[in-house]
């Protein structure tokens, strides 16, 4: 795989985990909008909501968390290649934990028509979408590349 395709297929990755949840949102807040569904369940207790918010920051810390010990074998590594290789096995488990908590949030809104997911799922979206979007800036300075290595990079 060359340094171009690589970019291409972390883009890919991540506007797929972008686009699964929002979809599911866009479904379910227009359906709601016109009337035409209604929450799963008309009283949501405590606890429900207390768990779907526990495995929405447990999937979104923990992904962060493996992204940041796992990067540093990444970086440890011999060449480039390694390196790239280490980045994208990091971000894809990064996305997908990002991706269970964007699909939580949208199910407690499913779930509930709380507004307090939707703030959450809000949230979720523009984090991926600020820190998360994989570029060759994002690529060096996570891998803290050497200018060698910067010069091989070539995206």
């Amino acid at each position: 795989m060359n340094n171009k395709s690589f970019l291409k297929r972390m883009s890919l990755l991540y506007y797929f985990t972008l686009a699964l949840p929002l979809g599911f949102f866009v479904y379910v807040w227009l359906h709601f909008y016109d009337g035409s569904l209604k929450p799963l369940m008309t009283e949501v207790d405590m606890t429900t909501t207390l768990l779907i918010i526990a495995i929405i920051i447990l999937s979104a810390i923990g992904g962060i968390l493996y992204y940041k010990r796992s990067i540093q074998n990444a970086i440890g590594a011999k060449d480039l290649g390694m390196k790239l290789a280490g980045f994208m096995t990091s971000n894809v488990v990064l996305f997908a934990a990002f991706e269970v908590a964007s699909l939580a949030a949208v199910f407690g809104y499913f779930l509930s028509e709380n507004g307090l997911f939707l703030g959450v799922y809000i949230v979720l979206l523009f984090y991926s979408t600020t820190k998360l979007r994989p570029d060759k800036q994002r690529i060096i300075k996570d891998l803290k590349l050497s200018d060698e290595d910067v010069e091989k990079l070539d995206i």
